[in-house]
């Protein structure tokens, strides 16, 4: 008679190909997991900080108030800035969760929404002192745009976050960056009076347009 030995529980012969897949699978899922988690944090701390040195609320309204002293346009800074961000993500929401693939187009308009400020870093040493009227004509058209292009970001940049970070970890996600970007902004908060005051060569704010020139330089490693 031929007896058949006993086959120790958790042998080679006994795996499943289907739990060994799962649980590649498995280790892959978490490694992106804390690899997306780590890359979008890195993000809004990026993000919170950059701007600071060109914000409608603070900075920019400063360097309108150097080109104007009426109150009006002074306010019209941040209407132009949030009334173009949110209506245009009321037309390109629909649009945006059509595409199948919403990475590539947050990468090409976050360049769009780039541009304005370099045009403005270069713009206003030549228009600022000599031309304040027309150098806020070019500051409200570049706000426009630079917040019309941000608005077609956000529907994306939503997306992309509600894909990539679990539900779970999407308040610790926020409250660490905005944390970290408010202890790092007291340094841009240093920074940015030395600048509203200096008068080196470069001709002092708002004639160097250093803010946007700051902005601009660190927009590249902060993604929206």
């Amino acid at each position: 008679e031929v007896t058949h030995m006993d086959v120790p529980s958790g042998s080679p012969s006994d795996a499943n190909p289907a739990d060994s897949q799962v649980h590649s699978t498995f280790g892959k899922t978490e490694k992106s997991s804390r690899r997306n988690f780590s890359v979008m944090l890195i993000d809004a701390i990026g993000y919170f900080v950059g701007i600071s040195f060109f914000s409608p609320q603070t900075t920019l309204q400063e360097f309108v108030t150097r080109l104007t002293t009426s109150n009006v346009l002074i306010g019209l800074t941040t209407s132009i800035a949030w009334g173009g961000m949110g209506l245009t993500q009321l037309f390109v929401a629909n649009y945006v969760e059509r595409l199948p693939i919403k990475k590539w187009y947050a990468v090409l308009f976050g360049a769009f929404e780039r541009l304005p400020l370099l045009v403005c870093a270069i713009v206003a040493p030549i228009l600022a002192k000599p031309h304040p009227m027309a150098m806020l004509v070019v500051v409200f058209a570049l706000l426009g745009v630079q917040y019309l292009f941000m608005g077609c970001i956000l529907p994306a940049y939503s997306a992309l976050y509600s894909k990539v970070i679990p539900p779970r970890q999407r308040g610790l996600l926020f409250g660490s960056g905005i944390g970290v970007a408010n202890v790092l902004k007291l340094g841009t908060g240093l920074l940015i009076p030395f600048i509203l005051v200096a008068d080196r060569w470069w001709g002092g704010f708002p004639n160097g347009s250093d803010c946007p020139q700051l902005w601009f330089a660190y927009r590249p490693f902060s993604n929206n």
